[in-house]
């Protein structure tokens, strides 16, 4: 509910403004960071693909995913299409922190469980050879085949950095006599 009225305050506020300055300097207008930034598309791309490969974002009449931030569980449904939901994520910045918020707690996880670690590892090529798949499947929209394209780079950077993680690095183990 809090999100319908931020956006309404901010279409209200960016109409309003062409004609007057709210704030105590004209010079401030074009200084001051936005109090609820869209994530890039980078980053929604990164949260979007991570989510789905971890299990967070699932499609169940619907793209989405548990949403815990008014105390109890309920799920969030983003959209009916890949493309619809991946620009509702994008939009949404509170659900886009809810679900961020999910994957780096999970993925954080992961990489603490050295059996974790190596599933993940193993299970990646599996994940990109299926993004591979839907690329080549007419049956999708070109809009959602974009989305895929999105997701098989996110996968591939991943995959290329839990290759490179040495999860021991920096641990100070020290011999004892």
């Amino acid at each position: 509910m809090g999100q319908h009225f931020i956006q309404i305050y901010r279409e209200k506020y960016e109409a309003l403004a062409r004609e007057r300055s709210f704030h105590v300097h004209r010079d401030w207008e074009e200084g001051l960071e936005d109090l609820f930034p869209t994530p890039s598309k980078e980053e929604v791309a990164e949260v979007w693909t991570k989510a789905r490969a971890l299990g967070l974002l699932t499609h169940e009449a619907g793209y989405g995913f548990t949403d815990r931030r008014q105390g109890t569980a309920r799920r969030h449904v983003l959209g009916t299409t890949p493309a619809d939901a991946l620009a509702a994520l994008r939009k949404d910045f509170f659900a886009f922190k809810e679900l961020e918020a999910q994957v780096k707690k999970e993925e954080g996880g992961r990489r603490r469980d050295p059996q974790a670690l190596e599933g993940l590892k193993l299970r990646l090529p599996e994940v990109i050879s299926s993004r591979e798949q839907k690329l080549e499947d007419a049956s999708f929209s070109d809009e959602d085949r974009e989305v895929f394209q999105q997701e098989l780079a996110v996968l591939q950077r991943w995959r290329e950095e839990l290759v490179a993680l040495r999860p021991n690095a920096g641990q100070d183990d020290f011999p004892t006599l």
